[in-house]
C-alpha cells in the first residue's frame, strides 16, 4: 500500500466518482483507476462497486477510510506540532471521548477550562472505547473520558481511572407513542415493542440485555445503531423505542429530535470516568482538567439531564437521593 494509492482511495470516496476523483488530485481517469485497481490487489478486496456512474464504497472501504481518516488527522497534529517547536506544551491539550459524552459533557467541562487558562488550543478526539484507549497508550491524546455500564467494570479496563460521574438509561419513544405517558417504564411495558438496540460493545447494552434476560417476552429487535445518538434518531423517525444513555437523550433533544424521554426501571447504572495518558501525568493542563472533572462532572451530568430531560431522572420515587446534593 502506498501513500498515492490512499491518496486516490480518499479522492474516490470523498468526490462520489473516478471523473471528480482525477480531477481533485490532478491525474488523468485511468491513473485514478490503476491505483485503486492495485489497491484492491493488495488487499485482497473490492473496495467500490458501480452504480449509475457513481462509485459506491462497500463496507470494507467505509471502514478502510474511516482508519485513512484516522491516520490523516494524526499527521495534521504532528506537521502542527513540528512547525511550532517552540509553542509551550501546556498551551496544548488533545482530548479523547466516547460519542455520548463529545456531545455535551466533556464540552461543558472544555468550557470550564478555558474560562481558567483562556488562549489554550483544544482538540477533541471523539471515538469508540477500543480507539480511546489506543490512543491513550500511544500518547495520541493527554486525557481520555469514557461511559461505562457497570456491568462492564469487573474487572476496570486497562488505563481506567478516576470516576467522576454516573448516570442512568432511560427509554426513548417517538412523539405520540402509547408510552409516551408512562411515569416510569419497565422491561415488561416493552414486551414486543419494536425495539432499537445499541449494537454490542455501546453503552449501557450488557445492562439491558440482562434485564431482558429474566422476562418471558422481549422487546423485537428491528434495528440497531452504534451510538446511543443514533438510536434516538432511529427512534425519532418511528422505527421503534430505545433505551440508551440519559446523556445521549438529551443530546437527541437539544438536536431538535422528536423523541419523549421516559426513566426506565430498574435503574440500568453507568459510570463517567477518565484517564491520562503518561506523559499527561506530569503536564498542568491535562491535570487541571482532571481535577475540574472530579470537582464538577457530577453536577455537569445533573444540569444537562435536568435542562433537556424535565427532571425527569431526579423525580420518579424509587431513585432515592442520589443527585440530591449535585450543582448546576
Amino acid at each position: 500500500m502506498i501513500l498515492r494509492q490512499i491518496e486516490a482511495f480518499q479522492a474516490v470516496i470523498e468526490q462520489g466518482t473516478f471523473s471528480a476523483a482525477a480531477a481533485c488530485i490532478r491525474v488523468s481517469q485511468p491513473t485514478i483507476s490503476k491505483l485503486i485497481q492495485s489497491l484492491e490487489r493488495a488487499l485482497g478486496y473490492k473496495l467500490f462497486q458501480r452504480s449509475g456512474g457513481q462509485a459506491v464504497p462497500t463496507p470494507r472501504a467505509l471502514v478502510l477510510y474511516h482508519e485513512v481518516h484516522r491516520a490523516w488527522r494524526g499527521i495534521d497534529r504532528l506537521t502542527s506540532a513540528a512547525q511550532s517547536p517552540l509553542a509551550p506544551a501546556a498551551g496544548r491539550l488533545l482530548v479523547g471521548a466516547d460519542p455520548v459524552l463529545s456531545l455535551g459533557f466533556v464540552p461543558k467541562l472544555l468550557a470550564l477550562l478555558t474560562a481558567q487558562r483562556p488562549g489554550i488550543e483544544l482538540t477533541l478526539e471523539a471515538e469508540n472505547h477500543r480507539i480511546l484507549a489506543e490512543a491513550l497508550s500511544a500518547g495520541a491524546v493527554d486525557i481520555s473520558f469514557a461511559a461505562r455500564s457497570l456491568h462492564d467494570l469487573h474487572p476496570p479496563p486497562a488505563g481506567a481511572g478516576a470516576t467522576i460521574a454516573s448516570g442512568e438509561t432511560v427509554c426513548v419513544l417517538p412523539v405520540g407513542h402509547r408510552l409516551c405517558n408512562a411515569e416510569v417504564l419497565r422491561p415488561q411495558d416493552l414486551a414486543d415493542e419494536a425495539f432499537i438496540g445499541l449494537l454490542s460493545g455501546a453503552d449501557t447494552r450488557r445492562g439491558v440485555d440482562l434485564l431482558f434476560d429474566r422476562e418471558p417476552r422481549r422487546p423485537r429487535l428491528v434495528a440497531e445503531a452504534t451510538t446511543g445518538l443514533g438510536a434516538c434518531m432511529l427512534a425519532a423517525s418511528r422505527i421503534g423505542v430505545s433505551l440508551v444513555p440519559d446523556l445521549a437523550a438529551a443530546a437527541a433533544l437539544q438536536a431538535g429530535a422528536a423523541i419523549v424521554a421516559r426513566p426506565f426501571r430498574p435503574i440500568v447504572p453507568y459510570t463517567i470516568g477518565y484517564a491520562l495518558s503518561k506523559a499527561a501525568h506530569e503536564q498542568a493542563l491535562p491535570s487541571l482538567l482532571a481535577h475540574l472533572a472530579l470537582e464538577r462532572g457530577a453536577a455537569v451530568h445533573d444540569a444537562i439531564v435536568r435542562r433537556w430531560l424535565g427532571g425527569i431522572a431526579f423525580t420518579s420515587p424509587d431513585l432515592g437521593q442520589r443527585h440530591a446534593s449535585a450543582a448546576d
